[in-house]
């Protein structure tokens, strides 16, 4: 491996490595639950379905499967597409928010699973955005040089936690896992990303009991407070006009030009010239540059 080149990030050192996806795999479990299924456990019909998510089939786990089985065999696929064993991965992320328990972390399962010791491996528990939230961290860490190759996993059984018998919670979810291997490359195809969150109404989309907040106790299964509660009306406003915002904001960061012969290439890979348009950008919206801010639209070209 090649000394880590230096540069200056607005005055602040940093290493400078490419990412780039090498390997990605998923998997889904066997049994589907069709909206024909849900048709006949519930006051709903395929049409109002379809209609409303484009839904037609979801996957679930088997009763003995859990997160952990599912992204195991999510990660295989990927380390086979990339032709790589489970030992040369340096750290494992999963986001999940049902994980196989409270702790271990079953980022460590998996790992073992795999057959990979001795790797760094940690879970980030994070609803809906966490496999997004997963791909910018691991792609910090490999920048950053403190790794050279990293699987980041999404997996959830949320079947095990949704309420068959409530209609605005039972034809969304299901069950399934994805796995990405990102490693250092010459070329950063990582081109942004924009986070934010809003954590003043968790009742709008929360699992109510099991936590600190409220322990489990012999009157969560009867209020059904240990499956999913949803507000569908008020997520999916939030979840729109969120979307937009954050693909508004991030829009810079992954901003095309056209050559005169017509298709499509990417801006050049400088940072020199990225200093030169605009200095910085913070959530993938140009601001004017401050001391010492770090760019979320960082373009780093040195080799591994």
């Amino acid at each position: 491996m090649r000394p880590a080149a230096q540069r200056e990030t607005n005055d602040i050192p940093l290493q400078a490595y490419g990412v780039r996806i090498s390997g990605v795999g998923h998997y889904v479990p066997e049994r589907v639950l069709s909206n024909a299924d849900l048709e006949r456990m519930l006051d709903t019909s395929d049409e109002w379905i379809t209609t409303r998510t484009g839904i037609q089939q979801r996957r679930l786990a088997a009763p003995a499967q859990a997160v952990s089985d599912l992204a195991i065999a999510a990660a295989r696929v990927a380390l086979k597409r990339a032709g790589l064993d489970a030992s040369e991965i340096d750290c494992y992320v999963v986001a999940t928010v049902t994980p196989d328990y409270p702790f271990p972390a079953t980022s460590a399962i998996v790992a073992s699973g795999l057959g990979a010791r001795d790797k760094a491996a940690f879970d980030m528990e994070i609803g809906c955005s966490g496999f997004v939230y997963g791909l910018s961290v691991v792609s910090a860490l490999i920048r950053s040089g403190v790794h050279k190759r990293a699987m980041i996993i999404g997996a959830d059984t949320l079947s095990k936690i949704t309420d068959y018998t409530d209609r605005s919670t039972a034809i969304l979810f299901g069950d399934g896992a994805g796995a990405v291997i990102v490693e250092r490359a010459e070329e950063d195809s990582f081109l942004g990303g924009d986070f934010g969150t809003d954590g003043s109404r968790p009742e709008v989309l929360y699992l109510p009991a099991g936590g600190s907040r409220r322990p489990f106790d012999g009157d969560v299964l009867g209020d059904r407070s240990a499956f999913i509660k949803m507000q569908g009306r008020e997520t999916f406003k939030f979840a729109v006009t969120k979307m937009v915002e954050s693909a508004s904001r991030i829009s810079p960061c992954s901003s095309r030009t056209k050559p005169t012969n017509g298709s499509s290439t990417r801006p050049p890979n400088s940072w020199e010239s990225r200093r030169r348009e605009s200095a910085s950008t913070f959530g993938g919206t140009a601001i004017p540059r401050q001391p010492r801010s770090r760019s979320r639209c960082r373009k780093p070209t040195r080799t591994p």
